[in-house]
């Protein structure tokens, strides 16, 4: 337990940047004082009970003087007290809580940003290792959860800790024995339920969210590949597979339900009417029954505020257990935003060239090893193996997406420093063989965030032979691709790609197997008006179509983890 809640504080506020941290010390301070009012707007609930019910409220205690100002009013203006006490105490316990809300969320946001930050990490080589449902769920919903399941329950349970303090102090200056019950009745209590509980929070906690990608992904199968399941016989399959990933979801949340929100109040609750009970038999075994009233109705009313904040430590406790899961993907650090996205450009001026580089996704299982290649300004650079042969991994390696194991890349004689990496990609235009299109049309796929020139579009879909399609579409540049592009073909995908890693004028060009899914009349179309352009640009094209290196200057062949000229 103890390990558990440090965590929890410990990411709620010593891992977090001063600026947050500032935030969550005054959402503590804010709860706090709301929890103090509301213990106080019980106290005056119970000396109005008190008096009404047996004329004096003996052992009652209101600070400021409020108990001589409440025996001068007579019964009417003590109701309208109360009722003006509970209106002032909702109305700002409202007006607080939603501040802790926002502050709890925004915190939770800052979370979200760092993670999102992560993905477009170029030197994120574990992603590779991750499925696209899990990276999606860490940032958009294990993220957000730590609102509502790590910072707001930490701070609920620093805040109601106060006020259980307080209401034993008030309760021991009341009268003894309220202590005494107060304390027989929340102690062992708390920790029956916790000790009841906490085995299967941390299980169920987990459960729950490993259940969230998978069901995602069976969910985006029966979307998106509905044709395939269909024609293999599989819609049974996929259907039993989604019924036996809900089933699991269901019960995980069922239990936490169960286990978090329904069994501590009752249990609790229990208690006090039995510790209520077993006062009165008490007082009345004791002869002592006059004071049976105020003694009842003392103990009723700090009952009637410890018991929430009670069962809200407990909740809170209970869903940091059940959300412990979260602590790994929490960040370390927090990054406000991502590297502004300049438009100053490498000065590129002949040839890029990789010396001695090597790179692996795992230790000791090498993709390239000591690779030497050059591509030169002016000239098309051919690039052909095997699948698997690491092709790819090279090409990301020259955009700077992954840092090698060993090696530089030299950039006109000068070897490119970490800090130039973000001016070195604006100069890359990049086109891969599964592209990437986001919802919208034509023209926003092309201009990818800048700024429409109308003339550039002209000019690029001329040169990725789109022109003469774009001419028979009714709405033209401003047609919808669809969902990844699910609106048009495959090649007028890789057409749109090509377009626009032209639209931003690159000096390296690098087309990855990018003309795979067109036809040879249209892949000869582009490759001649690329040829032409050649002299403006270094270009690099990876295929091992013949047709394609047929138009290259050199070729390099890459086997085994190394590399070697073949041509000329």
């Amino acid at each position: 337990m103890n390990k558990t809640l440090y965590h929890a504080l410990r990411s709620a506020f010593f891992e977090l940047p001063v600026p947050s941290r500032v935030k969550f010390f005054r959402l503590v301070v804010s709860a706090t004082f709301l929890v103090v009012l509301d213990l106080l707007a019980v106290l005056v609930l119970y000396k109005i009970l008190g008096e009404v019910i047996s004329g004096n409220a003996s052992g009652a205690f209101l600070p400021f003087g409020f108990d001589a100002v409440i025996r001068e009013l007579d019964f009417s203006e003590r109701l309208f007290l109360l009722f003006g006490v509970f209106l002032f105490k909702n109305g700002i316990t409202s007006l607080l809580f939603n501040n802790l809300i926002a502050g709890a969320y925004a915190i939770a946001g800052k979370f979200a940003d760092q993670k999102i930050i992560e993905q477009l990490d170029p030197d994120e080589v574990s992603q590779k290792t991750k499925t696209s449902y899990d990276r999606i769920n860490e940032v958009i919903m294990v993220t957000m959860q730590s609102a509502d399941q790590l910072i707001l329950p930490a701070i609920l349970i620093i805040s109601e800790a106060v006020l259980l303090l307080l209401a034993l102090i008030l309760a021991g200056i009341g009268h003894w024995k309220v202590l005494l019950f107060l304390l027989f009745t929340i102690v062992p209590t708390t920790l029956f339920i916790l000790r009841l509980t906490r085995k299967n929070l941390s299980k169920m906690g987990a459960l729950s969210n490993d259940t969230n990608p998978r069901l995602q992904q069976l969910v985006d199968m029966a979307v998106l590949a509905h044709p395939e399941i269909r024609l293999h016989g599989k819609s049974d399959w996929i259907f039993q597979a989604f019924q036996n990933q809900k089933a699991l979801a269901y019960q995980a949340k069922k239990s936490i339900y169960a286990l978090s929100g329904v069994l501590p109040p009752r249990i609790l609750e229990t208690a006090i009417i039995f510790s209520v009970f077993l006062l009165v038999l008490i007082m009345e075994r004791l002869g002592q029954t006059e004071l049976i009233s105020p003694l009842i109705v003392l103990f009723a009313a700090l009952a009637f505020r410890v018991m929430p904040s009670v069962n809200r430590i407990v909740r809170s406790y209970h869903s940091i257990r059940a959300s412990s899961f979260l602590f790994e993907f929490l960040p370390d650090r927090i990054v406000e935003a991502p590297p502004n996205g300049s438009d100053s450009r490498f000065n590129f001026r002949s040839e890029a060239e990789l010396r001695g580089i090597s790179f692996g996704y795992s230790e000791g299982a090498p993709v390239l090893n000591n690779v030497m290649i050059r591509i030169k300004k002016g000239r098309i650079t051919g690039l052909q193996g095997a699948s698997g042969s690491g092709k790819s991994t090279l090409t990301s390696i020259i955009c700077g997406l992954l840092k090698p194991w060993n090696g530089e890349l030299v950039i006109d004689g000068e070897i490119l420093k970490s800090a130039q990496i973000q001016t070195w990609q604006q100069c890359i235009g990049l086109v891969r063989q599964d592209t990437y299109l986001f919802p919208g049309s034509i023209k926003e796929n092309i201009c990818f965030g800048s700024e429409p020139d109308l003339e550039r579009l002209k000019e690029v879909s001329h040169i990725a032979d789109l022109d003469a399609w774009i001419s028979t579409l009714p709405y033209g540049l401003n047609t919808d691709v669809g969902q990844l592009g699910r609106m048009i073909s495959g090649g007028q995908k890789q057409r749109i790609s090509i377009a626009r890693a032209l639209y931003k004028n690159p000096a390296v060009l690098i087309l990855d197997e990018a003309t795979n899914a067109l036809d040879i009349a249209s892949r000869r179309s582009i490759l001649e008006k690329l040829t032409q352009l050649k002299g403006h640009m270094a270009i690099l094209v990876v295929s091992h179509d013949p047709v394609t290196l047929g138009y290259c200057t050199e070729i390099y062949h890459i086997e085994n983890s190394e590399i070697y000229l073949s041509h000329p």
